[in-house]
């Protein structure tokens, strides 16, 4: 077990690799995995067949696509620590965007709250936001999360505008579950 535990932490390759394949809960290959973590396709492929002797991850012989062992003796633990790690990584995401501009309200919903179905993952809603910085956070957290995100911006006119008139996109999201990082002066509060 040492053994194991030692090679999952102690590279950083590793750790993005186990944790993609924990977290998104889904296979990929080495193309995928390469474009997804930004790591060599030959490191990539020597990592996952090492993983495999290991017992994380198993390896379709028929697709070449690679996913996590539920099997695998540590699964539950790690998939339960690597979800406390991405809680930890949420409040400080919404730290780290609120440099993007006058952000009155940030609200995590979709798969950052496990609500498979809602129509996004994410709205920002403010002023005189930087979009580019939102869209560079925004896929930085895609990497860690391991899945693409659906995210929404509104101007504050906008948002407002949309509430007021009961948009159906709006009242879903905030008819959902969903975690508000940002709440700028209990901005929120008042519309609900």
């Amino acid at each position: 077990m040492q053994e194991i535990l030692e090679k999952i932490f102690s590279s950083p390759r590793y750790f993005k690799e186990v944790v993609f394949f924990i977290r998104a809960k889904m296979s990929a290959d080495v193309d995928e995995l390469k474009d997804h973590l930004k790591i060599p396709s030959a490191q990539i492929k020597k990592d996952l067949e090492s993983l495999v002797k290991l017992g994380v991850l198993k390896k379709d012989a028929r697709t070449l696509k690679y996913f996590a062992n539920s099997d695998f003796f540590l699964y539950g633990e790690l998939e339960k620590l690597f979800e406390k790690e991405f809680l930890l990584i949420q409040k400080n995401f919404g730290k780290i965007l609120n440099k993007s501009g006058n952000i009155k309200v940030l609200i995590l919903s979709g798969e950052l709250v496990k609500d498979f179905y809602a129509p996004t993952d994410m709205i920002v809603v403010g002023d005189r936001l930087k979009e580019k910085y939102i869209e560079k956070t925004i896929l930085e957290l895609e990497k860690i999360n391991g899945k693409q995100l659906r995210y929404t911006i509104f101007n504050t006119k906008e948002f407002l505008y949309r509430v007021q008139m009961r948009d159906a996109f709006i009242k879903e999201i905030l008819g959902r579950p969903r975690n508000v990082l940002i709440n700028h002066n209990g901005f929120l509060d008042k519309l609900i």
